[in-house]
């Protein structure tokens, strides 16, 4: 129930965050550093959830594909946005 809580959170905060960003002209480089992080956030724990409550072994194995490859994706953001800094 936490994960689907915080996810839920993460998604209307992203679902707030885009329209202020685009009537303020467009998200800046840290916002966008922000929602893509916070994506890949939502995504993992998704995952999570979904290989400790999921029966079918195609949902146990995406769900683990999940869990393994979106950290990545967030060190891939983290690095460039720290070397130009611009904090998310």
């Amino acid at each position: 129930m936490k994960s689907i809580i915080v996810a839920a959170g993460a998604a209307v905060a992203l679902g707030l965050a885009v329209p202020l960003a685009q009537a303020a002209g467009g998200p800046t480089d840290a916002q966008i550093a922000a929602i893509v992080v916070t994506a890949n956030q939502v995504d993992i724990d998704a995952g999570k959830l979904a290989k400790s409550k999921g029966h079918a072994p195609e949902v146990k194995e995406f769900a683990e594909r999940m869990i393994t490859n979106h950290p990545g994706a967030n060190r891939a953001t983290t690095v460039p946005v720290t070397t130009l800094n611009v904090p998310p």
